[in-house]
């Protein structure tokens, strides 16, 4: 069981525990503030894809997957289809304008799973939400899916607590799935992995090839990540 402490400030809370049961948790640290970001296992995201009740939905959650971009980049990319070349998504400053982002242009690869996730989602009229409705979205489907879940212990300013049900679910949930199934099936491609995800340190990998993903979660990757080619 994971005991987790971090601060909500949007939320006006303070001390926050968190407990967990046989989920996976990756620690992601944003300037001051560490967050707790769920990482699927290859059977939790087929739950969740089954649970998704809108087939809008279902192909917005595999382009989120199987491109590895973050979330404003997906955005950007429904407004600028051309970015998208045969196995390749080309970004550029001129339309990934985030100031935190340190590589500002590349070069993303799909596999064939990824090229149809993102035809797929190219076609579709509707456009992605507001990332907090996103994530309300991918809380609400895990919940369907009967995902492991944990409890926040939320101590308020007024000393009052607060237990609050969560999946741990984030919009950067997709991306970082992503990741740490490239890491984990090709530790020999770490190189390429940055440079398609846009990380400027290797830190990142190097810690999502340590997460606890059992030999049934690793041979599951391959349906999915299988012919990613840089």
């Amino acid at each position: 069981m994971n005991n987790i402490k971090e601060k909500e400030e949007s939320k006006g809370l303070d001390d926050i525990e968190s407990k967990g049961f046989g989920r996976i948790i990756a620690p992601f640290t944003k300037g001051k503030h560490a967050q707790q970001i769920r990482i699927w296992r290859p059977s939790e995201f087929k739950a969740m894809v089954r649970a998704i009740p809108k087939d809008y939905a279902i192909t917005q959650f595999e382009a989120l997957l199987y491109s590895g971009c973050r979330y404003i980049e997906l955005v950007a990319l429904k407004d600028n289809p051309n970015m998208f070349e045969d196995t390749k998504i080309h970004l550029t400053p001129m339309v990934i304008k985030k100031d935190k982002i340190a590589i500002k242009e590349r070069w993303v690869t799909l596999n064939h799973n990824g090229v149809r996730a993102i035809e797929d989602y190219l076609k579709l009229k509707k456009s992605l939400p507001h990332y907090n409705v996103w994530r309300e979205n991918l809380e609400r489907w895990a919940d369907l899916a009967n995902l492991p879940f944990g409890y926040r212990t939320i101590k308020h300013k007024n000393g009052k607590t607060e237990s609050i049900k969560t999946h741990f679910m984030s919009a950067k949930t997709s991306r970082h799935t992503w990741e740490s199934w490239l890491a984990t099936y090709y530790p020999k491609k770490l190189n390429q992995i940055y440079l398609s995800q846009g990380h400027d340190s290797m830190t990142a990998l190097n810690h999502y090839i340590n997460l606890p993903f059992n030999q049934k979660d690793k041979d599951e990757m391959g349906e999915f990540v299988y012919g990613w080619e840089p």
